[in-house]
């Protein structure tokens, strides 16, 4: 009797454990549910916010592009008078202002959906820092601090790394200590050594307590007190730089210290490059021309506005300019006429930018290609199309840059106001004895060969450029690589360069 009564009482409690893990299991299973369904949420809003985002820069960026574009040819117009060109100024300055801003936003959203794509950029370390330092050291003399730039003397004069967000980062830190500092002073270190860059910017500021130190680099957060609640701000700009330093492969650090000021620090690995590629951008040269015949350029925008804007800039250097408003009218134009480089926007209506040069890829039309979007975002989407485009640009678009690209895309030469006009190059042959250089030998034509033979169109072009700074090639020949590469034809061109080196 005492052994059923046991097992009696045993069994009821066992059913009541069993019914209250089946309770417990069932309130994991509800709770797990509502997880899930709070985690679509939570990614759903984030795509919407991904979305707004993307159409708020794409909205933006559009008239700013033509605004700044616009400032940015009236501040090289010599006509106006220097009161008009520095007016101008202010308005490039505030317009570039508020594109870093819009940048900010998408930066950060593209850091939290894991989706930012970094570069690697040749870049002329010295020569940008030297225009931060000067872009900053007219804002510290209005506010009345002394800026330093003390460099080591060992900086490279070219480096690899991602140069547009690279950048952003020292005009963020940059900014906030000369923002932040009422009075004394603002030292920007940079020093260079095994690879490794290293960077310091130091304030007399009031400050940062331990306690906040960390919360600064989240964000949205700023640290308030009674000394700086009219400055603005997002509270973005230090959790951008930080995810940013922190992709790239470096690190960020902050020493600061109440009533003493604070000292930021950046170490970031960048190799450094020991051929030059000159450029505009690195010769801070004005082009007013181009040598050689003429070339022909089609744009495709819908916006009308950044059609007359690439007009008035196109136009004086020498270009022959074919307008189209969409796909189809642009298609049409590249079938009846020669053209040697297409400027594609992205989006437009009916046919995007993606499927409009997929369509000549598949219509047999290898024209150059330089895409230019409004969304920074669509860079991604390049990803979908690669092999078919030959360049990107982001709106708003620096004229300095477009210069570039098309020198680089068209493998023309610019013609500059530090140099004197001569002969197009089609309307003159001048042989090995006018030149100053060496002709090119068999082992430089191998070099071309090795690019074409893997159909690297990029190293190709670079290389031949190079080639062509150091070395006499005949214009014959050149012209005659241009044409196969319009037409892509690498097997054209390694037959006709394997004929050039036996001669």
């Amino acid at each position: 009797m005492l052994a059923r009564r046991g097992n009696r009482l045993a069994l009821k409690e066992l059913r009541a454990h069993t019914k209250a893990l089946a309770e417990e299991a069932s309130a994991h299973d509800k709770t797990l549910s509502e997880l899930k369904g709070a985690k679509e949420a939570a990614e759903m809003a984030n795509e919407a916010k991904s979305r707004y985002l993307t159409n708020l820069s794409h909205e933006l960026r559009t008239p700013l592009n033509v605004m700044l574009g616009y400032a940015q040819l009236f501040c090289q117009d010599t006509r106006l008078s220097q009161s008009h060109i520095d007016t101008f100024k202010i308005i490039k300055r505030n317009g570039d202002h508020l594109s870093d801003l819009i940048e900010g936003l998408l930066e950060l959203s593209k850091i939290e959906a894991g989706r930012l794509c970094l570069h690697r950029d040749e870049c002329n370390l010295k020569t940008m820092l030297q225009q931060l330092v000067d872009m900053f050291q007219m804002h510290a003399d209005k506010k009345g601090i002394t800026f330093r730039y003390q460099p080591s003397g060992h900086i490279p004069d070219y480096v690899i790394t991602d140069k547009q967000r690279f950048r952003q980062v020292l005009i963020n830190l940059l900014s906030n200590s000369i923002k932040y500092t009422e009075k004394g002073s603002v030292t920007f270190r940079v020093s260079y050594r095994n690879e490794v860059a290293t960077f310091s910017i130091q304030d007399t500021g009031e400050g940062i307590s331990s306690r906040d130190q960390k919360r600064i680099f989240q964000p949205f957060e700023q640290i308030r007190s009674t000394h700086n609640q009219a400055i603005g701000g997002t509270g973005l700009g230090l959790t951008i730089s930080s995810a940013l330093i922190e992709l790239m492969g470096g690190e960020i650090t902050l020493d600061s210290q109440l009533g003493k000021g604070s000292t930021f620090g950046i170490r970031l690995m960048m190799p450094s490059v020991y051929h030059e590629v000159r450029t505009l951008e690195q010769d801070n040269l004005r082009a007013k021309g181009y040598f050689g015949e003429r070339k022909a350029i089609l744009i495709v925008d819908d916006d009308k506005d950044y059609q007359k804007l690439l007009v008035d800039f196109l136009s004086p250097l020498g270009f022959i300019l074919k307008i189209a408003s969409d796909a189809k009218s642009g298609l049409e134009i590249l079938h009846k006429n020669r053209i040697d480089l297409a400027i594609l926007d992205v989006r437009m209506s009916a046919q995007d930018g993606w499927q409009m040069v997929k369509t000549m890829r598949k219509q047999n039309l290898y024209t150059p290609v330089l895409m230019v979007s409004a969304n920074a975002r669509d860079n991604e989407s390049s990803l979908a199309a690669q092999g078919y485009h030959n360049g990107y640009l982001t709106k708003p678009i620096n004229l300095n840059t477009l210069l570039i690209k098309i020198g680089q895309l068209m493998m023309i030469k610019w013609q500059s106001d530090k140099e004197p006009e001569i002969q197009a190059l089609s309307n003159s042959t001048p042989d090995f004895a006018e030149s100053n250089k060496m002709p090119a030998k068999k082992e430089h034509y191998m070099e071309l060969i090795a690019m074409a033979e893997i159909g690297y169109l990029s190293g190709f072009k670079s290389k031949l450029i190079e080639i062509e700074t150091s070395f006499f090639i005949p214009d014959g020949v050149t012209a005659k690589l241009n044409q196969y590469l319009q037409q892509c034809n690498f097997p054209k061109i390694v037959e006709y360069l394997r004929e050039v080196s036996c001669e």
